[in-house]
């Protein structure tokens, strides 16, 4: 007997479809010579590292029965990161424009932190020990950041022409995945709290 379809079955099929076709854009622009900082196969190692990590973890999110918010978040971390290689404004691609004075790459890693750190608690059981839960996700997710740091300085140490930055663009990205992580653990913290005052004016029925 087949398992139902979930929500999260659904996302993981689009973003496979998503890699595949983002691959496929990037090589055309890459044989066309209409992007020149697209370098072909640093791309291919960013779609393979995804696409494993969302295979590789398909079967925990089943089970996690992760929220349409959170997955909803997911995505749009997932295309904005896309929309900044591929989406042009004025012949200027998106990672090379800024937004409110931050470069968009930055915003994007403050995004992705921020869902990020929701998918973390929704898989992570109940925190029990001397690591509080939060802390726990918020240092989770941190690492997950440096991990994505370490592929593109291998990229841009192997790969010539790669467009990714030196020393500063990793330290200004790991910056903008705490930034994300503190901005959520603050919201989170203060809807608890909120939550605890509302629950306790309202009287039981």
């Amino acid at each position: 007997m087949h398992s139902r379809l979930k929500p999260v079955d659904v996302f993981v099929g689009v973003n496979v479809l998503l890699l595949a076709a983002g691959s496929a854009l990037f090589m055309a622009q890459r044989l066309s010579g209409a992007e020149a900082r697209s370098n072909l196969a640093e791309i291919l190692v960013y779609v393979l590292t995804i696409a494993a990590a969302i295979l590789a973890g398909w079967r925990r999110m089943r089970r996690a029965a992760l929220p349409l918010t959170t997955l909803g978040a997911m995505q749009l971390g997932i295309l904005s990161a896309f929309a900044g290689g591929v989406v042009h404004i004025h012949g200027v691609r998106l990672y090379d424009t800024t937004l409110l004075g931050l470069p968009f790459d930055k915003w994007v890693h403050g995004l992705n932190a921020v869902a990020g750190m929701a998918f973390t608690q929704a898989l992570l059981q109940p925190a029990r020990g001397v690591v509080p839960r939060g802390l726990a996700i918020f240092l989770i997710v941190q690492g997950c950041g440096a991990i994505v740091e370490a592929i593109e300085y291998v990229c841009q140490a192997l790969i010539p022409n790669t467009g990714v930055g030196g020393y500063d663009n990793n330290m200004q990205d790991i910056l903008a995945n705490l930034g994300g992580g503190l901005i959520y653990l603050v919201v989170h913290a203060g809807a608890a709290v909120l939550s605890r005052i509302v629950s306790r004016r309202v009287p039981a029925g």
